[in-house]
């Protein structure tokens, strides 16, 4: 028999005792001994039971404890071994040979050339000067192709800077006589 079991069958046998203790008293018309050896007795059991009751709980949870410290050291290692995994893979490769790319040719469009309606101020005698836009009735497409080209596309930087420099002071309403 087990160190527990003996607890027990202990218990029971001193539960006896008040009992029998009790039913002597009982008999001899000591009610008020009697009384309180039923008690005892009574107290006894209900120790026995309880201590029963808590050592199933206490079996029960050390079972629950040791199995969730098992889930725990599996989560545990699943993550530290996934982890590794992650860290190893993010490791740069062995150097290789780099394999050579061909560079893509990038096309930048030329600038488009604007028209405006403000005189520009002549510094130079092969430039004519812009008088007026040309406009076309509504609801008529333009055609670049049927007009003539009218100017040398090529304007040098000064020319640009002056082109530039009226448009600004028309368009502030600073236009010089």
């Amino acid at each position: 028999m087990n160190e527990p079991a003996r607890k027990v069958k202990s218990r029971i046998q001193s539960a006896r005792q008040w009992l029998n203790q009790a039913e002597e008293h009982f008999g001899r018309n000591a009610s008020a001994r009697g009384e309180m050896d039923l008690l005892l007795a009574e107290a006894e059991l209900r120790s026995t039971r309880e201590t029963l009751r808590s050592r199933r709980l206490w079996f029960t949870i050390g079972w629950v404890r040791q199995g969730t410290a098992f889930a725990l050291a599996a989560v545990m290692t699943v993550a530290g071994v996934g982890g590794a995994w992650w860290w190893w893979r993010g490791q740069p490769p062995s150097p290789e040979p780099a394999v050579a790319v061909a560079p893509i040719p990038v096309v930048v469009p030329e600038p488009v050339q604007m028209i405006s309606a403000v005189a520009i101020p002549q510094s130079a005698p092969a430039a004519a000067p812009v008088s007026a836009v040309e406009s076309t009735p509504a609801g008529q497409e333009v055609n670049s192709a049927d007009k003539p080209a009218s100017r040398d596309p090529t304007i040098s930087p000064d020319e640009m800077k002056r082109l530039i420099q009226a448009a600004g002071q028309s368009l502030r309403g600073r236009t010089k006589p």
